[in-house]
């Protein structure tokens, strides 16, 4: 129950953070809103941590380090940027869909480096999710694509965020299985994810004065955003320790359908929800569940 309850936060926390994200960006860059939301995320984290785990930030192992660097490039430098980028381009909803094939990801890297059998529930659920993809992005597919090229970097970096998103789950899951403080491990990726993404910011900010020019109402969601994805991040964190990848999975594939709820809510004049991404988002997360499922089974 408690694992359960933990998903169900981080998905929500993981909407809350598109969602106030995209609020944010009409007056902050997207490259100050990556590096503003992981440096008061990290702040937030270390607070809670030095407070309900200092002995375990006091005495963190050396076999832990190498599963940090590599969930911290991972998650926090790849994953997480790449969510914001796409947030900026194609806007949180449909951003969420394509972070929802993290699943199909995992499932192929799991068939392709541990020698796991394709399952027919996973291939139908792998197709579900593609579907869903396709629904959503409706005649942009066919036509958008080919003029509008921040359309199509939009969901190929939201795509790559899913890829980067359905990794890290499982490095996740393992590097706890090294070191059982899901607190401290978020401390040390979010740190290897400051060291790789603040001086791109600042070599950007030299470079562009967009960069470094903001709005301080903008940047208050921002700010809400790094929190709300912090403890997204950490729940999930806990929520894999509590329980297999393969039970959190499917509660974190709800992710979509809270973006679109928060997103009909709070910044309808900034998000077009229509019923054909209604309905993506709606099979994106049973493609996902099936596919879960389908490693199960």
């Amino acid at each position: 129950m408690v694992a359960f309850a933990l998903s169900l936060l981080a998905a929500i926390g993981l909407g809350g953070g598109a969602v106030t994200a995209r609020a944010g960006m009409p007056g902050v860059h997207p490259f100050t809103t990556i590096g503003v939301s992981l440096v008061v995320g990290f702040v937030g984290v270390v607070i809670v941590a030095l407070v309900f785990a200092f002995s375990e930030l006091a005495a963190i192992p050396r076999a832990i380090l190498p599963w940090a660097v590599v969930l911290g490039v991972v998650q926090f430098a790849g994953g997480r940027s790449l969510g914001y980028l796409g947030v900026s381009s194609i806007g949180a909803s449909r951003t969420a869909l394509f972070i929802s094939a993290q699943a199909p990801f995992a499932a192929a890297f799991a068939i392709a480096f541990t020698g796991e059998a394709l399952r027919p529930l996973i291939a139908i659920g792998t197709v579900g999710v593609v579907a869903a993809l396709l629904l959503a992005s409706g005649d942009s597919l066919t036509q958008g694509w080919r003029t509008d090229r921040r359309y199509l970097i939009g969901c190929l970096t939201a795509l790559g965020a899913g890829a980067t998103m359905g990794g890290s789950t499982v490095l996740a899951k393992q590097a706890i299985s090294v070191y059982g403080s899901p607190l401290a491990l978020t401390v040390l990726g979010m740190i290897v994810g400051m060291l790789i993404i603040l001086p791109v910011l600042g070599i950007a900010a030299a470079r562009n004065t967009a960069v470094r020019t903001f709005d301080w109402k903008s940047m208050g969601f921002v700010v809400l955003s790094g929190l709300t994805t912090a403890m997204s991040i950490v729940a999930q964190f806990f929520a894999v320790q509590r329980a297999d990848v393969v039970v959190v999975a499917p509660i974190l594939a709800t992710f979509p359908l809270w973006t679109l709820l928060l997103s009909h809510i709070f910044i309808a004049r900034l998000e077009r929800i229509t019923l054909r991404l209604t309905a993506g988002a709606t099979l994106a997360v049973a493609g996902v569940i099936a596919v879960v499922l389908g490693g199960r089974l």
